[in-house]
């Protein structure tokens, strides 16, 4: 198992930040680097956010091509964090998305990334792969920060 972390000060409150990463069908258009959203499954919630069992196929730019992998939203907790996870490369990706507050109008990102392969070789693709996750991550949070920022 390996883990990631990522953590970025947004100038945005976190409702607002929260609402923008939940808004699957519109990341297209607020991150440059994911191409196209195929929604498969679309529960929302109370507030008409992407909820537990959404699931969407993205495309994103990633080296010299794209890549295409299956998203879901696996859990979800009552103080606004929510997990996506997927598996690619013979390895479970479950990534945490949590928005702390710091004041009215600011709050801290983060995305806690929990990597299981499933076996030796999908441990060693991982673990190759884990500067270019982390790299794609943080287009992804650069972007949500702009995104939040600028509404």
């Amino acid at each position: 198992m390996s883990n990631l972390r990522l953590v970025e000060e947004v100038g945005a409150p976190a409702n607002r930040v929260r609402r923008l990463a939940l808004d699957i069908e519109n990341t297209p258009k607020l991150f440059p680097q994911i191409v196209s959203i195929e929604m498969l499954a679309s529960p929302k919630d109370s507030e008409g956010l992407a909820a537990v069992g959404t699931r969407w196929r993205e495309t994103r730019r990633a080296g010299f091509g794209t890549a295409r992998v299956d998203l879901e939203i696996t859990a979800a907790d009552e103080d606004g964090s929510f997990v996506v996870s997927c598996t690619a490369m013979g390895a479970r990706f479950d990534t945490r998305f949590s928005f702390v507050p710091l004041d009215d109008r600011r709050c801290r990102v983060l995305m806690d990334v929990r990597i299981t392969a499933s076996g030796l070789i999908s441990g060693v693709m991982a673990w190759l792969m884990r500067g270019a996750m982390a790299k794609g991550l943080r287009q992804d949070l650069d972007s949500l920060k702009r995104a939040a920022e600028a509404a």
